[in-house]
């Protein structure tokens, strides 16, 4: 009696593990098919789905110059918590630069849930959302 107890038990903790990992991996879907071109910002991507943006800084050759011309280039790296349902696929930063300013950036990234990639958002160098595109 105390061992069909115990395995009806476990089989209720997985059951109801696999619809609350259902659930939340709809609720990535649902947060994502709310994000509006032109209203959406990275920051509330980042809010949404704990994304924690790390840069580091390497030496790359400017296009166009001698190879031995180096500059510096800052690189970006998207994670997210080992525990969330969101995930981050590809990453894209693209900064085009006139006489050493910056004149634009752009962040692509292709997201989705723990069931695989969803969309593929672009930002430009405000944060705003500028293109959204099912991933395929």
């Amino acid at each position: 009696m105390k061992m069909l107890l115990t395995t009806i038990s476990m089989c209720s903790v997985l059951w109801i593990a696999g619809c609350a990992s259902d659930k939340t991996d709809k609720s990535v879907a649902r947060t994502l098919n709310s994000y509006q071109v032109g209203s959406t910002t990275f920051a509330d991507l980042k809010r949404d789905s704990q994304i924690v943006d790390s840069e580091k800084t390497v030496n790359a050759v400017v296009t166009g110059s001698n190879p031995s011309q180096m500059a510096q280039r800052t690189v970006h790296a998207y994670d997210v918590p080992r525990h969330s349902h969101w995930r981050v696929f590809n990453s894209d930063d693209q900064s085009k630069t006139v006489n050493g300013s910056l004149v634009s950036q752009r962040r692509q990234l292709t997201v989705g849930s723990t069931d695989g990639p969803l969309y593929v958002l672009t930002f430009n160098e405000a944060g705003m959302l500028v293109d959204k595109r099912p991933a395929s």
